[in-house]
């Protein structure tokens, strides 16, 4: 991350006041109904273990997860746009955005969570730079990859970027 990005990512409110894991769910706008499922599943783990959920603001997954959350009226979530407003807002949680693009803010989101999960079609750029960058921030990272049929997962082992693969 360069320093001049650094410098623009201030936690929300609720992040700086919670000690528990922040979860990174991102994935594709033209989702299939089984990606659907998937980021509504992964999202109902997360408000079950009381982890924070950070999600951007697009339609296909990002809306899915906003409206799992807002359907418990699940107040630990950061909804995060770009270019200086957002498309889709949670009503319970924090609406966040960067007046940068949507790479940038893409980037930020990563270097806040814990963890990310990317539920992807396998064409979405936005999501690919997405989880490339939580990875290469060193964050655990599991990939539904949705059109080659795989789990990918990536998690740093003293150092180095370790991958593993399931159908």
């Amino acid at each position: 991350m360069t320093s001049s990005l650094r410098q623009k990512v201030q936690p929300g409110k609720f992040q700086k006041k919670l000690k528990t894991k922040k979860i990174l769910i991102t994935g594709s706008r033209d989702a299939s109904p089984q990606m659907i499922k998937k980021a509504e599943k992964i999202a109902s783990w997360c408000m079950k273990k009381s982890y924070y959920i950070i999600c951007g603001d697009a339609s296909g997954i990002d809306t899915a997860v906003i409206r799992t959350a807002s359907s418990k009226k699940y107040k630990f979530i950061t909804v995060c746009g770009a270019k200086g407003y957002q498309k889709v807002m949670t009503p319970y949680g924090e609406n966040w955005f960067t007046i940068g693009s949507y790479p940038e803010r893409d980037a930020i989101m990563a270097f806040w969570c814990d963890m990310c999960f990317a539920i992807w079609n396998g064409r979405s750029n936005g999501t690919r730079i997405t989880f490339t960058d939580s990875k290469n921030y060193g964050r655990p990272t599991v990939v539904f990859d949705y059109r080659k049929k795989k789990v990918i997962t990536y998690r740093a082992v003293e150092g180095r970027l370790v991958t593993s693969e399931a159908s």
